[in-house]
């Protein structure tokens, strides 16, 4: 019992993030409060070279927020789609996965072919999920951007997305992990041979 206790209990904490993060999908789909992008100040004088060099000068990076007063219903989807929701959908499959993966590990010997495969589904899924959720966000972003700011502003504002890229390190560890349980079931099976 003791050996499992620890494979039980992040079973169980990743079915409560599994459910709190279906919750966490109307967070975006209820906020009011939306913004469509950042303006930086040292962009805004970037046109009046002595504002833009006094701005570099003195190291002024203030941003403002642009908000967005009265948004269609299609600009509210993309809010939603660029501020969470896309994140949310990409992680339910990964979740449901990792507690399969841990079942299965529980039922049976950790050490088979089976293990491997679901480790290196739930890698890929982990990497393409990832990229997926936060190229989407970035392209709604933008569309809500373009949608919303005048195209005189369009050259000074970004949209609001910061790349994080936070599938990336623990999808290749997945997959790293899933080579060292391969190897393990080799040389356990030829260690069975010997004997």
């Amino acid at each position: 019992m003791r050996s499992t206790f620890w494979l039980r209990f992040i079973r169980a904490v990743l079915g409560v993030m599994l459910g709190l993060d279906v919750v966490a999908l109307l967070i975006p789909i209820l906020n009011t409060v939306q913004t469509v992008g950042t303006v930086q100040s040292s962009d805004i004088f970037a046109g009046d070279p002595y504002l833009h060099r006094m701005h570099q000068e003195l190291g002024v990076t203030d941003v403002f927020v642009v908000p967005m007063a009265h948004p269609t219903t299609a600009q509210q989807v993309l809010f939603a789609v660029s501020h969470g929701v896309a994140f949310c959908l990409a992680v339910i499959p990964m979740l449901i996965l990792a507690r399969r993966l841990i079942a299965g590990v529980l039922a049976a010997d950790p050490f088979t072919q089976q293990t491997v495969r679901r480790l290196r589904v739930l890698g890929a899924v982990v990497l393409a999920g990832g990229a997926m959720s936060e190229l989407t966000e970035y392209v709604t972003a933008r569309v809500l951007l373009d949608s919303a700011v005048h195209a005189d502003l369009r050259t000074w504002a970004h949209p609001d997305f910061h790349p994080t890229l936070w599938w990336l390190m623990p999808g290749l560890i997945l997959l790293a992990f899933a080579e060292v349980v391969r190897r393990g079931r080799t040389l356990r099976d030829e260690l069975d041979t010997v004997i």
